[in-house]
């Protein structure tokens, strides 16, 4: 299962259509500078996204840093930010309503993996790199038992 588009997955949907693209994105694409994750329900609360875990739709996701983007997560829970310049970002995410707070997880790739916070990953470098796998764990609201009158 892939856990996030790739560049050359992007570039290729690029080719066929199924991806639209800015030229500023399109470029960002060329160049390589990327930084993507997933938000989604950590079942075993471990911080890894692991097979079954359901992704979170509609988070909102904030790049700031030499670029400043926000965006919300697909159907899959997966994020992707496409910077227009390289350098150090940091990626901020929304607490979503419904779930409790996860174990998030630092990502690989480019020239600096960043630093963990709380729903924050700072000083994420990226040079004509792939920065992947910035996950933010979400818990899912225990539901109050009935309780029985005796």
């Amino acid at each position: 299962m892939k856990r996030y588009l790739s560049l050359s997955g992007v570039v290729a949907a690029m080719l066929f259509g199924a991806l639209a693209l800015s030229s500023a994105q399109t470029a960002a694409v060329i160049s390589g500078h990327s930084i993507a994750g997933f938000v989604y329900v950590d079942l075993n609360n471990n911080g890894i996204k692991d097979a079954g875990e359901p992704g979170i739709a509609g988070v909102t996701i904030t790049l700031s840093g030499d670029d400043s983007q926000t965006t919300a997560t697909d159907a899959n829970g997966a994020y992707l930010f496409l910077p227009n310049g390289c350098c150090e970002y940091t990626v901020t995410e929304t607490q979503p309503a419904g779930y409790a707070d996860g174990i998030d997880t630092v990502g690989v790739g480019g020239c600096g993996a960043g630093t963990l916070g709380n729903d924050v990953f700072t000083d994420i470098c990226i040079e004509g790199d792939e920065a992947t796998g910035y996950n933010f764990g979400e818990l899912p609201l225990e539901t109050p038992t009935a309780q029985r009158k005796l």
